[in-house]
């Protein structure tokens, strides 16, 4: 992928509190959740649905959400529409949750279904796989989120 095309999926993962129904892809929610949350963007962005997103469809998609935020249609967003945005996208993440954890699907995540979930990402991080958490194993977490957050500055010039 190039730059234009990292750039573009960068911009819309800055583009989270929009709130589109989970799109189908063969991305797993309950295993990879940040994945399966681009891909939903990157079909909501995707205005021809040619599999590829250019720049002006990211502009569109971002264009679309700020119209979508400006409750008063004045051309800006307040504090009060920027906080009911960051709200929404909130009460869509819960819910994107809540189906994640509830594993008997009775509507509620229980004692149960919240241990286990909360429990998985040691799985994820467990490196050498003997069911224990090293210190080592955060530290390449750690290492691996500051290299994209140094990835992210760099490719939107932020110094």
């Amino acid at each position: 992928m190039n730059l234009v095309g990292k750039s573009a999926l960068v911009v819309l993962a800055a583009a989270l509190p929009l709130g589109v129904v989970m799109a189908d892809t063969k991305l797993k929610a309950h295993k990879f959740p940040h994945a399966a949350l681009m891909m939903e963007m990157f079909t909501a962005a995707d205005a021809d649905k040619d599999g590829t997103v250019t720049q002006k469809e990211v502009h569109d998609y971002r264009l679309n959400l700020f119209k979508a935020s400006d409750g008063n249609g004045d051309g800006a967003l307040s504090v009060a529409e920027l906080d009911a945005m960051i709200a929404k996208f909130r009460a869509d993440r819960m819910q994107r949750m809540l189906v994640r954890m509830d594993t008997d699907g009775d509507g509620i995540v229980g004692a149960d279904e919240f241990a286990r979930h909360r429990g998985k990402w040691m799985h994820h991080l467990d490196e050498n796989g003997d069911g224990n958490i090293e210190k080592a194993d955060i530290e390449r977490m750690a290492k691996m989120s500051a290299k994209r957050h140094r990835m992210h500055k760099r490719e939107h010039g932020h110094h």
